[in-house]
């Protein structure tokens, strides 16, 4: 159906109406000039944020007919939808704002403000978008604009970074060390665990930490988090750990992070990151192969769910296959066939134990001939079977 078949006030002036009562959300419907509408509930409250959101944007250059959710500050989200036809805007919807966490304390703009998570929000926007348009979305194809807020100029940061250094002279208040940033990360580039608990524990007493939002002291938290991680994360791989193993890491605490509501906890899960980034460089530190042993493990590791041969790896590190077969065997301890097969069933076991996926999918995607054929390999290297495997691993915890 095409859009201005439903462009009608009344059209708008029900699905709106609906969209609220559905939804709690406040929905504000402006036309191509930003004149305010339609609003439901009639006494929507637009607060500041939204008000200096509206100043900047132009519709032209919004995208059409996809929803997009925004952040206006520390805690309010808002998702926005610019509705055109043959690529002129007709007008703009708003859903929201709303808060993101029951935890923060409203102020006096936000109180009252209905509690979304992102993921429940940009369901909401998939679903306006469906009735307003009727175009059939994912929430993946919701545009996300992290930092809504007005960015200053580059001469504005300037003299403002430039006022921070004054202040820092004068008050004789300077950051943590470089040397003591380094010494820190040392430990997870050489995988000492030891001496990393020993550093946190006792950080630099001379410096103080960077401040990264003004907004909110969590999310201050979460923005020295995440530049902790992308650092470790550079010196876990010069340690030796692989690429895509410290980069698959580095988004999983990134991503957790954000789920987090506490300082403490945020704090607790950056200690924890920088443990298991340690941890791992160490493992593979005495895993420590020759190069083309290492050039074949890369292999192996990036391609676990192709059939996987002796004489396509020997091809890709230009060696004959009889005498790479010897290599691996001296320095892994196991043949190249049985080493593939330990990393197989490895990702299996993650496979049963993260995903709902069924056991077929699971051989056929790993490249085992049957049901029988991957119950057997998974039994000779974990002792039990596929379906014993899994129902441990989801039996409920006492």
């Amino acid at each position: 159906m095409d859009v201005n078949q439903r462009d009608t006030n009344q059209d708008y002036t029900y699905w709106c109406r609906l969209l609220h009562q559905t939804t709690h959300l406040s929905v504000l419907f402006y036309n191509d000039r930003l004149s305010l509408q339609m609003a439901y509930p009639e006494t929507s409250f637009i607060p500041p944020s939204l008000r200096q959101l509206l100043e900047r944007l132009t519709l032209l250059n919004e995208p059409s007919n996809i929803p997009v959710w925004r952040r206006l500050n520390s805690n309010e989200q808002v998702v926005t939808l610019v509705i055109t036809d043959n690529e002129q805007p007709i007008g703009l919807f708003i859903l929201g704002p709303c808060l993101d966490s029951a935890e923060v304390e409203p102020n006096s703009f936000t109180n009252g403000f209905p509690v979304f998570s992102r993921q429940d929000l940009l369901h909401v926007a998939v679903l306006a978008t469906s009735i307003l348009t009727t175009r059939r979305l994912s929430t993946s194809d919701v545009v996300l604009d992290e930092d809504s807020s007005k960015r200053r100029t580059t001469t504005e940061d300037t003299k403002t970074y430039e006022r921070e250094l004054f202040k820092n002279r004068q008050d004789i208040s300077f950051h943590a060390t470089y040397q003591s940033e380094r010494m820190t990360l040392r430990c997870v580039k050489e995988g000492q665990k030891e001496e990393l608990l020993q550093r946190l524990a006792s950080p630099d007493r001379d410096g103080r930490i960077g401040v990264l939002s003004k907004q909110s002291t969590l999310r201050n938290e979460k923005n020295l988090h995440i530049s902790t991680i992308t650092l470790a994360t550079r010196y876990a791989i010069e340690g030796g750990l692989h690429p895509e193993t410290a980069y698959t890491m580095s988004d999983h605490y990134i991503q957790g992070a954000e789920e987090l509501r506490t300082i403490e906890a945020v704090q607790r899960y950056t200690k924890e990151a920088l443990c298991e980034f340690t941890d791992q460089v160490n493992k593979s530190k005495q895993l420590r192969h020759s190069a083309p042993i290492i050039k074949c493990q890369s292999y192996v590791f990036k391609h676990l769910y192709d059939a996987i041969s002796l004489q396509d790896v020997a091809r890709f590190v230009n060696l004959h296959p009889n005498y790479l077969s010897s290599l691996f065997k001296k320095e892994v301890g196991l043949s190249f066939t049985e080493y593939v097969l330990r990393e197989k069933i490895a990702e299996a076991k993650k496979l049963l134990k993260y995903t709902d996926s069924s056991l077929s999918e699971i051989y056929t995607w790993l490249n085992f001939h049957d049901q029988s054929h991957f119950t057997k390999v998974f039994k000779t290297y974990t002792g039990t079977t596929p379906k014993q495997f899994k129902q441990h691993e989801h039996m409920p915890t006492m």
